[in-house]
């Protein structure tokens, strides 16, 4: 009888956040954070609905400055071949590579500033829950609301995206509490971008 419950509960919950999503889009996200507050963060649905509404904004930035380099950077990458690409890499390999693989899988720049903006907040969402693992869930909630809305973070995720990958990539590695496996994976943020490395002496001393 209890299984039974539990299982309505979350078909329940699952039907109605999936109501809301696609009738009020907006309404997802205050929607999911209470339940996840009601259900003692339970089912944390709440990140991934903030993360896709993040980036669908961010989709709908106006293409200027370093995010008009990144866009000609992307639809430049259709025409080159990849050994051809991979000479003209001068640094930070895998940001280039990672944006040559999407591009030549045919996504449009808008396509691939999405799935970035979404992938980096989640990274971001997840090595939070590991920061806050020991607080209350009222503190779990707050911080990811203050995150999410923190605009010098959301300005940068899509102006200045390598640095904006890396830095995702870097506060999960930190997260781990793991010496040796966070300078491993700092060392692969630095390859998005190479100021992760000014980060390096603070984690091996």
């Amino acid at each position: 009888i209890m299984l039974k419950n539990v299982s309505l509960k979350f078909t329940l919950i699952i039907f109605t956040v999936g109501f809301v999503l696609v009738v009020f889009p907006i309404m997802a996200i205050p929607l999911t954070l209470l339940l996840e507050y009601k259900l003692n963060g339970k089912y944390r649905f709440s990140r991934y609905f903030i993360a896709l509404y993040l980036a669908y904004l961010n989709t709908n930035k106006l293409v200027e400055s370093d995010l008009l380099n990144y866009k000609i950077y992307f639809d430049n990458s259709k025409s080159i071949k990849l050994i051809n690409f991979i000479e003209g890499i001068i640094k930070e390999p895998l940001y280039f590579l990672y944006q040559f693989f999407m591009s030549n899988l045919g996504l449009s720049f808008s396509v691939f500033l999405f799935l970035t903006t979404f992938l980096c907040y989640t990274l971001i969402f997840k090595s939070f829950d590991r920061i806050f693992e020991r607080e209350s869930n009222f503190q779990k909630i707050l911080a990811i609301v203050i995150i999410s809305f923190f605009f010098e973070l959301f300005n940068i995720s899509a102006h200045l995206l390598r640095q904006f990958i890396a830095s995702a990539i870097m506060l999960y590695a930190i997260s781990m509490n793991q010496p040796k496996r966070t300078v491993t994976i700092a060392i692969i943020a630095s390859l998005f971008h190479s100021s992760v490395l000014l980060y390096l002496p603070f984690l091996l001393f």
